[in-house]
């Protein structure tokens, strides 16, 4: 055989295996395009699914029927079965459906699912939707099935009650749903806030199973996305116990913004947790926007007690202990703070204090005021103690304690000062010591000047100083002492007399 025959034959085999090659090739390409021709429009099924529709005690699942929408762009009819794999335990999806659909049409294809309580709330996948040919059980087309599950947890309302910028109480309500809070008005520094949960109820029937229905186990959380908004430590989890079917209860948390805060946005995320008698979990989640501002002008009270809590009649001291801080934008040089109690003798007065602004030192004043009371005769009982604030004469702060008072017993009437108050007396006048400063010294003498003149720091409030600043025991020695002093000059004067007489007598 020629070269030129030999090479023929190859060429012929190649265009053979290429032809067979490209029809395999198309063979393939054609049943691809036919499959795909057969379509589910979506490619996820949502399946709402509500646990309240179960309600009766010995109901154990919930027959759902949904459509599925497939839609056949071939030339041809063609005619199409659907069904559901991949389904959790205790699912059930007993038909399968077949329609027949023709060229251009969408077709709805009706599918029905039994459902447990099983899933917690929220979006899950519970399986795939199959479309496939009815004759050949060739696969068209899949679609993820999802159910979305009621929450069986809810809260009816939530509102807000805060102190704005001047001062004044807002209280602002919400939907229960509403997946994001914010307030009309930015919040103060210093100030209360309290968050109020109505109604959060137990949505399931009160026929169905109580052993399933119970939700327990019910947490509230409440977490801040900067821990320096609250002053002191914050509580972010209560446990609110469990609810039966259709049982409700309300709940409220508090808790004082830090005056040191800084302006700004703060987000408080709120979750609440439940578990139904099935393991499955029901949450709501929400996010409140707190805006936190600052005025120019403000004064606060941030710290007020008493030590001891319950004194006697008869206790040697009970101590007072203030604090206040300049919490706004602006330094103040007139700031004064009273100490009131008409009923225990009471109106001490510091007038005339200086505080710079928030944001640099020395914007707080700190004071101990020390009361005797055993030289006051305190009926026993309840009494009324203010502790004022004033800017430029203005009250700007004012706080209240009632102070129960109790009876000095007969056999304790001379009995020493009880270690506590031995310690606070200590820590007090060493704190007194150590204000010797020249400010501090200049500020008391500037005090007891307006405690003689009787003057006034307030036309409102304050009329005049009635501060007892000795004791009796004080009274009687420096009595003591000048009698002293008064003996010793009447010596001294004959003495001088006595020795001026003897020099002038002439010598012998």
């Amino acid at each position: 055989m020629s070269n030129y025959s030999r090479i023929d034959k190859r060429l012929g085999l190649r265009t053979v295996f290429r032809l067979i090659t490209i029809f395999l090739l198309m063979l393939v390409i054609t049943a691809s395009s036919a499959l795909a021709a057969v379509e589910i429009t979506p490619a996820e099924v949502i399946l709402n699914v509500d646990y309240g529709d179960l309600k009766d005690e010995d109901q154990t699942v919930i027959r759902r029927t949904f459509d599925i929408p497939v839609r056949n762009t071939e030339t041809m009819a063609v005619v199409v079965s659907a069904s559901i794999t991949g389904l959790p335990s205790r699912y059930n999806a007993p038909t399968i459906n077949t329609a027949t659909i023709q060229p251009g049409e969408t077709r709805m294809i009706t599918v029905a699912i039994d459902i447990p309580q099983q899933q917690s709330s929220g979006r899950r996948q519970i399986g795939v939707i199959e479309v496939k040919n009815a004759n050949t059980n060739a696969l068209y087309d899949t679609a993820l099935l999802i159910q979305d599950t009621k929450k069986m947890l809810a809260i009816d309302e939530i509102s807000v009650e805060y102190e704005d910028l001047d001062g004044e109480t807002e209280r602002e309500t919400f939907n229960g749903e509403d997946p994001k809070l914010g307030l009309d008005e930015s919040i103060r520094p210093g100030s209360p806030v309290t968050i109020s949960f109505k109604d959060i109820e137990n949505l399931f029937d009160h026929d169905y199973d109580e052993d399933s229905s119970d939700i327990e186990d019910i947490t509230l959380t409440i977490e801040a996305d900067d821990e320096d908004l609250f002053k002191g430590n914050f509580e972010e989890e209560y446990d609110l116990g469990a609810l039966g079917a259709e049982d409700s209860q309300d709940f409220e948390v508090s808790f004082i913004v830090d005056e040191e805060a800084d302006e700004g946005a703060y987000v408080l995320t709120i979750e609440l947790v439940g578990e139904d008698g099935e393991g499955a979990k029901h949450a709501f989640k929400t996010e409140l926007t707190l805006e936190l501002d600052r005025n120019k002008d403000d004064i606060r009270i941030t710290k007020w007690e008493i030590l001891p809590e319950n004194p006697t009649s008869c206790d040697k001291k009970v101590i007072f202990n203030t604090e206040i801080k300049n919490v706004g934008t602006r330094s103040q040089n007139d700031v004064s703070i009273q100490l009131y109690s008409p009923s225990l003798e009471i109106l001490q007065n510091i007038p005339d204090l200086k505080l710079n602004r928030f944001s640099k030192d020395d914007h707080s004043y700190s004071r101990s005021f020390s009361i005797d009371f055993s030289s006051k005769e305190i009926a026993a009982g309840r009494h009324d103690v203010e502790f004022n604030v004033f800017l430029d004469g203005d009250q700007v702060d004012h706080q209240r304690k009632t102070l129960a008072v109790g009876d000095c017993p007969k056999d304790q009437t001379n009995v020493p000062a009880s270690e506590e108050q031995k310690k606070s007396g200590e820590e007090l006048e060493s704190e007194d010591k150590l204000e010797t400063s020249a400010g501090r010294a200049a500020e008391d003498a500037k005090a007891r000047r307006i405690e003689a003149d009787k003057t006034t720091i307030s036309s409102s409030k304050i009329v005049s100083i009635v501060e007892d600043p000795y004791t009796n025991e004080d009274v009687l020695l420096s009595l003591i002492i000048i009698s002293l002093i008064l003996l010793l000059a009447v010596i001294a004067i004959f003495t001088v007399i006595i020795i001026k007489t003897k020099s002038e007598v002439p010598k012998k």
